[in-house]
């Protein structure tokens, strides 16, 4: 009995935590877009490469999908927050005005969070784009070991995982955000 609780445990803490928050069919339709803009400019290798190495096409868009929802979802809540920090330092009427609200002034605040959750995903998938691109020609590059103590790209980056490619990107765009726009 403590061997079959145990490995319960186990396995509910392998699950992601990703795969455990709840998104919107918005988030997953907004998430899908993203995921076909990005296949479209890194092509469909490069996205493959980076969402799903050893996986199929269909994997890849999957995983991109899953993740995008996820990050939908948050610039969704962050722009919400932010908008009625905004709400708040403006009238009501200056607030419906900068929003383009309807007659009644009623949707002014879903037009701000519409307006800056799309800025924010646009924002997002540009960072991916650039930093898988960067990634690409930084594996291409001739002298990659020779600037990172003789490793390789895959020896740099990997360190011990099947998905070295994801990993630069995913360090390139930490680095990206943490830079600011």
């Amino acid at each position: 009995m403590r061997k079959l609780i145990v490995v319960s445990l186990l396995v509910l803490a392998a699950i992601p935590a990703i795969a455990l928050a709840e998104t919107t069919p918005a988030d997953k339709t907004q998430a899908k877009a993203d995921c076909t803009a990005q296949k479209a400019s890194l092509g469909a290798t490069t996205f493959q490469q980076l969402y799903s190495p050893k996986g199929s096409a269909q994997s890849a868009f999957a995983k991109c999908v899953a993740r995008f929802s996820l990050i939908e979802n948050q610039n969704v809540k962050n722009a919400a927050k932010d908008c009625r920090t905004e709400q708040s330092t403006m009238t009501a009427e200056a607030f419906a005005t900068k929003y383009h609200a309807n007659a009644n002034g009623k949707n002014a605040f879903g037009k701000c969070v519409s307006t800056n959750a799309k800025a924010a995903s646009k924002d997002d998938v540009q960072t991916t784009i650039g930093s898988a691109k960067a990634c690409k020609a930084e594996r291409k590059d001739a002298n990659f070991a020779a600037a990172h103590n003789g490793q390789t790209f895959a020896q740099f980056y990997g360190k011990g995982s099947a998905n070295a490619f994801g990993k630069c990107v995913s360090a390139k765009a930490k680095e990206a955000a943490q830079q600011g726009p």
